[in-house]
C-alpha cells in the first residue's frame, strides 16, 4: 500500500466523521437507481460510498473495511452488475 500511516488514521477520523454510508441513496436523484441503492446491504453501500463519493482508491477502501484489495475490487464489480441488471429489469 502506497500510504503513509498518518493517512491511515486519518481515513478512520474521516469514517468517524463522514458515516453516512449507509445514507447512501441520499446522494442519488434518478428514483429507480435511488430504490436499487436503498436495497443494498451497509457493506454494499459503504462499498460504493468510499469509492465514488470519497472517490479513495480501492487499497484504501480494502485497509478501512479490512477486507483485501481485490475482495472489494470483486465486490464492487458484483455490486455494479447487481445495479445494472436491476435497472434493465426497471425499463
Amino acid at each position: 500500500m502506497s500510504f503513509s500511516h498518518n493517512k491511515y488514521i486519518s481515513f478512520f477520523d474521516d469514517f468517524e466523521k463522514d458515516y453516512k454510508y449507509d445514507q447512501l441513496e441520499n446522494y442519488i436523484s434518478n428514483t429507480e437507481l435511488h430504490n436499487i441503492i436503498k436495497n443494498l446491504s451497509n457493506f454494499q453501500k459503504q462499498i460504493l460510498y468510499y469509492k465514488y463519493i470519497k472517490d479513495y482508491d480501492y487499497d484504501q477502501i480494502a485497509l478501512i473495511m479490512k477486507k483485501s484489495e481485490s475482495n472489494i475490487r470483486n465486490m464492487r464489480s458484483r455490486i455494479i452488475k447487481k445495479i445494472k441488471n436491476n435497472l434493465k429489469g426497471v425499463k
